[in-house]
């Protein structure tokens, strides 16, 4: 992935750079690393709980890659920072539905985001190489409304008297009327910072906004409240900054 290449090479350059830096209250540095994101509602937009029974779904999350070039400003032996960047990452869901007549499906999106993201760090002990408790959020653009894939079984033979559309057209459709959106997410974690530069940190972010819009459509699709949830671990690099 390109973002991903691009950051390896911003990482190899901030390391070359760091045999000159001087300690300074600026520094710079990018993340890279993944999770695990999971969204636990998207079956309440396919199937309405009054709408009929005999069925079940599973909700199931995936794993994600994210980076991020970021800054930091802390005076060295300060008790707090400020961290702002440029972060990438994914949102996730994955849904199985099956039914007493044996038909099944799943429905699965991955979104793309690129923005921005903001912390507020905590030090309690100190020291400029430390654990620090990290608070804040991101917001990021998406790249990838339309990115969802439909696989069932309701072409198979025992299904044929039933009128079901296709799985290519049930795809197209689903694309057509459920649309990823802009994220807006809180979060917050842990870290540490190396005494040779290395960072890692774990984050936890809960979206405030709907991952998916259901547009207006006679499927009987619903909107309904679907908020991302993810875990993400980072290894990072960082310097400091003339």
């Amino acid at each position: 992935m390109r973002i991903i290449r691009c950051s390896l090479l911003v990482l190899f350059t901030l390391s070359c750079l760091s045999l000159s830096a001087q300690e300074s209250a600026f520094n710079a540095g990018v993340r890279l690393g993944g999770g695990y994101s999971v969204n636990s509602h998207v079956d309440k937009i396919l199937v309405s709980e009054n709408y009929y029974s005999n069925y079940s779904f599973d909700n199931k999350g995936q794993f994600v890659p994210s980076a991020e070039l970021f800054f930091l400003y802390r005076q060295p032996g300060s008790l707090w920072g400020v961290e702002a960047g440029i972060a990438y990452y994914n949102k996730t869901a994955r849904v199985r539905y099956e039914d007493k007549n044996e038909l099944n499906y799943t429905l699965s999106t991955r979104y793309h985001h690129l923005g921005l993201a903001a912390y507020f760090n905590l030090y309690p002990f100190k020291a400029k190489n430390s654990l620090h408790i990290s608070l804040g959020g991101r917001i990021g653009a998406n790249l990838s409304p339309s990115n969802l894939t439909y696989t069932g079984n309701q072409e198979d033979a025992k299904f044929s008297a039933l009128g079901y559309p296709s799985i290519k057209e049930t795809e197209r459709m689903l694309k057509d009327k459920l649309k990823g959106r802009p994220d807006a997410a809180l979060g917050g974690g842990v870290g540490y910072d190396f005494p040779f530069g290395m960072t890692l940190d774990l984050r936890y972010h809960y979206s405030l906004t709907n991952s998916i819009k259901t547009e207006t459509n006679t499927y009987n699709w619903v909107e309904h409240d679907n908020h991302n949830q993810q875990i993400e671990l980072t290894v990072g690099y960082r310097i400091n900054i003339r």
